[in-house]
């Protein structure tokens, strides 16, 4: 055996590996920007993305931005990585339609935030793409949308937040629930 050899071995595990993680599904009904369900019931949540806590989209925008990109294809190929599910059971998988990552795109468009929990592997690439949303002013980060307005919650002395929040709740990151 030779050393090109040895170093192919591995190489092709990864591969198979890869191919075994992969699955193609329909998609029955978008459930929210980042989660919908499939044609055999099952309830996916794409990886590493979360809601912008932004006052310049509305939830109800962004499950419209997902049900448009997932409309373009037929069926989605759902790919594994590490985190299998979430804490409810939801599978957390990357979705590619047309040959495209959807997670990937949600989050240049600016329809939603990277997430690094749970880790993933594409956790640097998602956080680099929120990041060029946010230079673009796409979306969630458009500063003509956006304002900040003084959260509403009520401290434990019974007054009103100091905090500037731009959440749609109207409420900093303290008092949300």
């Amino acid at each position: 055996m030779t050393f090109r050899s040895f170093l192919l071995i591995p190489f092709l595990l990864l591969s198979t590996l890869h191919l075994a993680a992969q699955d193609t599904v329909t998609v029955r009904r978008v459930v929210d920007g980042t989660s919908f369900t499939t044609g055999d019931g099952r309830t996916v949540k794409l990886l590493g993305l979360a809601l912008p806590a932004s006052r310049a989209v509305t939830g109800e925008e962004c499950r419209q931005h997902l049900a448009d990109l997932l409309a373009s294809s037929s069926a989605v190929v759902l790919v594994r990585d590490t985190s299998v599910q979430d804490r409810g059971g939801v599978q957390l998988r990357y979705v590619e339609a047309v040959g495209e990552s959807i997670n990937r795109r949600m989050l240049l468009d600016g329809y939603a935030a990277a997430s690094s929990a749970p880790r993933h592997a594409q956790g640097d690439e998602f956080a680099r793409a929120e990041r060029s949303a946010r230079t673009d002013k796409l979306g969630a980060w458009s500063s003509e949308r956006a304002s900040s307005v003084q959260c509403s919650g009520i401290t434990q002395k019974g007054t009103r937040c100091l905090r500037m929040t731009t959440n749609l709740s109207g409420r900093c990151w303290q008092h949300e629930k």
